[in-house]
């Protein structure tokens, strides 16, 4: 057995088996293990064995796992392909080596227009849904180490875990991890990239005392980190997003579109993309990154925040019954009170658009119920503060008032 001298978590992608009996499809299969080798090889948290290594198993009878150990990969992807006629099924898990588990498995179906097309498309999505069943798999714990000191290394993944968790005591813990981490490495890129992060939800959510302060704060975390590491696809976008609070919306973009290209496949970047574009009125643009965050990761814990700006953009582009039904999605998954609020107000909106009034002052009225002091005020002081497009609010505003928001 081969093993691997790395720390990340790694992966081998075989070839997937050809069910079509066609040897044309041959080039398809290919093809496909190669693009989903290269898009999983394009995150820096993960170990993936080239395609070249894997082609050379070709012609063997050794079955996945068999490579897979020889390898001394920790997961390895196998599947299998059926084309009929113009369609083509493709079906792909990943399996926990030494565990001999899947611990995820699902299939695509497509038309077969453009086969170049299909493959970018199938291994983007298959790529997407692994990594968060990796990360969640080590807890985080197998990732290449960027710092000597192994106690700033736990401290950064403590914080990371409690910065995922939108209240305004998480994102404090958040920012304490990343402080204590820096004090132990001042030159440990990722946990600037946190403190930015964490700083950056506590002013955007109006939980810092000191508003402006904590956005100076953020800002400068955000670019010492990309100072120490301009490949970090999370400092970036952290930047990015930073600049959005601001109003900036050149270097908003930029940086997350760098971030995009640095990570085409992290949920979490195309949604802050997505919700960047929409910030800026750039709806249209907005509107395929937030649907491709969800295609790449189905079971995010960030579902609520992907369903709520999906719903939020389709309203702004006029498809009231398409972002209801985003709505409806937000409210199977929401687990706080800040997006149950969010989810009524998402409804109330549209039906005041659609004129069911009954319907959007009942929404309205369920808001109110876990938070009395709701008011078109609030919310405009709100928007002031973080710079929001004024026709976005305009719209949004006059909406949740013919819903009944209380003024």
């Amino acid at each position: 057995m081969l093993v691997l001298d790395t720390e990340k978590p790694s992966i081998a992608v075989v070839r997937f088996d050809d069910l079509s009996g066609d040897p044309s499809t041959r080039y398809f299969v290919e093809g496909l293990t190669d693009e989903l080798t290269g898009h999983l090889s394009r995150n820096r948290d993960l170990f993936v064995v080239s395609s070249a290594t894997m082609f050379s198993y070709a012609d063997q009878t050794d079955t996945a796992l068999q490579i897979a150990r020889d390898l001394g990969v920790s997961y390895v992807v196998r599947g299998s392909v059926r084309r009929e006629d113009e369609r083509v099924r493709v079906s792909g898990e990943l399996v926990d080596v030494e565990a001999n588990e899947t611990i995820w498995a699902e299939a695509f179906e497509h038309e077969l227009n453009d086969i170049f097309f299909v493959q970018e498309e199938i291994s983007q999505a298959i790529s997407g849904r692994l990594l968060p069943e990796i990360y969640q798999s080590d807890s985080l714990q197998g990732l290449d180490k960027p710092t000597d000191d192994l106690g700033a290394w736990d401290l950064y993944l403590r914080g990371r875990v409690r910065q995922s968790v939108f209240s305004k005591e998480a994102q404090e813990e958040a920012l304490q991890f990343a402080e204590e981490a820096l004090a132990r490495d001042p030159e440990f890129a990722a946990a600037h990239s946190l403190k930015a992060r964490a700083l950056g939800t506590i002013f955007f959510f109006q939980w810092s005392d000191a508003p402006q302060d904590t956005l100076v704060s953020s800002t400068e975390a955000a670019k010492r980190a990309i100072e120490l590491d301009d490949k970090d696809a999370q400092a970036h976008a952290a930047l990015g997003y930073i600049y959005r609070f601001t109003g900036e919306a050149e270097p908003a973009i930029a940086n997350l579109e760098r971030a995009v290209v640095l990570n085409p496949n992290n949920a979490r970047i195309r949604l802050e993309l997505a919700h960047t574009y929409d910030w800026f009125r750039m709806q249209s643009k907005a509107l395929p990154h937030i649907e491709m965050a969800l295609k790449l990761s189905p079971r995010d814990p960030m579902l609520q925040n992907m369903y709520f700006y999906q719903g939020h953009i389709l309203f702004h582009l006029g498809r009231h019954e398409d972002a209801l039904d985003a709505a409806r999605h937000l409210g199977a998954v929401a687990i706080s009170d800040t997006w149950r609020v969010f989810y009524h107000l998402l409804r109330a909106a549209n039906l005041s658009e659609l004129g069911v009034p009954e319907e959007a002052q009942k929404a309205v009225a369920a808001a109110l119920k876990i938070n009395p002091k709701l008011s078109i005020t609030a919310m405009q002081r709100q928007f002031v503060g973080s710079k929001n497009h004024p026709e976005n609010r305009r719209r949004w505003l006059t909406s949740l008032r013919d819903a009944g928001l209380p003024e």
